[in-house]
């Protein structure tokens, strides 16, 4: 049984070393953006699984093809992070990569704003001035507008 562990163990560690040489690396602007990807997922489900008002299922609870869904989002993230990262690679910078990690920060905090908000949590005014005012900016952009989980 120890055998096994220390395979799953070894196994894990290589793919977490793989995951953070395509990632770019492992520093403090990767790991806020997989924080808030967290718990931008965790809220999600708390307002299916609890609240039962999520915006993203029929009835509003929970749904795991929603769940799932949210899940391959989060990996297509990741995907074009390595994309920025070869771009990086090419022209000797980080530019590319820091600026989608950014991006990505900035759309995964408004999720979470958006779930808390879903959830009744007070917010000071100002941060629901800004969350009011990315919603129309986000709904004029695209024909979804952000994307929250669940």
């Amino acid at each position: 049984m120890d055998k096994v562990k220390y395979v799953i163990n070894g196994v894990a560690g290589l793919a977490g070393i793989i995951a953070s040489k395509w990632l770019g690396g492992t520093d403090k602007i990767l790991f806020a953006l997989l924080c808030v990807m967290a718990v931008d997922y965790i809220t999600g489900l708390i307002v299916a699984g609890f609240f039962k008002c999520s915006p993203k299922t029929e009835g509003g609870g929970l749904e795991s093809r929603a769940g799932f869904q949210g899940l391959i989002r989060k990996v297509g993230m990741l995907a074009l992070i390595v994309i920025a990262v070869q771009l990086d690679i090419m022209a000797g910078t980080n530019i590319a990569r820091d600026f989608t990690i950014m991006f990505f920060f900035a759309n995964e905090s408004l999720s979470i704003l958006e779930n808390l908000a879903l959830m009744n949590v007070p917010m000071p005014p100002f941060l629901k001035k800004a969350l009011e005012v990315m919603r129309n900016k986000a709904g004029e952009g695209t024909n979804e507008g952000t994307s929250n989980e669940q």
